[in-house]
């Protein structure tokens, strides 16, 4: 639902965390598109307890995998319907 800020929310919900070089925030935005900026803090946030439940001592970085492993379980706030009807409450708003 963030449309084209998505990628740039994410942005700054990642630089609070160690994220791995591989994990491109463009690709997150593509596969979180119902999803609130909540949700997707709390897919971040997710994600990170993924990675130090993998490696309680020894965590650096949140990876790609945990990324994966968060996105399979989270869920968008946001139905197709809402969407629409906030979309369409927008344009008649233009009028």
């Amino acid at each position: 639902m963030l449309g084209p800020y998505c990628c740039e929310f994410l942005a700054a919900i990642l630089q609070t965390f160690h994220i791995g070089s591989h994990c491109v925030t463009q690709a997150l935005a593509q596969r979180t598109d119902r999803f609130t900026g909540a949700d997707l803090s709390n897919l971040c946030q997710e994600a990170a307890l993924m990675g130090l439940r993998e490696g309680m001592d020894h965590a650096t970085e949140v990876k790609r995998m945990h990324f994966e492993s968060a996105l399979a379980v989270a869920q968008p706030s946001l139905s197709v319907e809402q969407i629409r009807r906030s979309e369409d409450f927008r344009h008649y708003r233009r009028r």
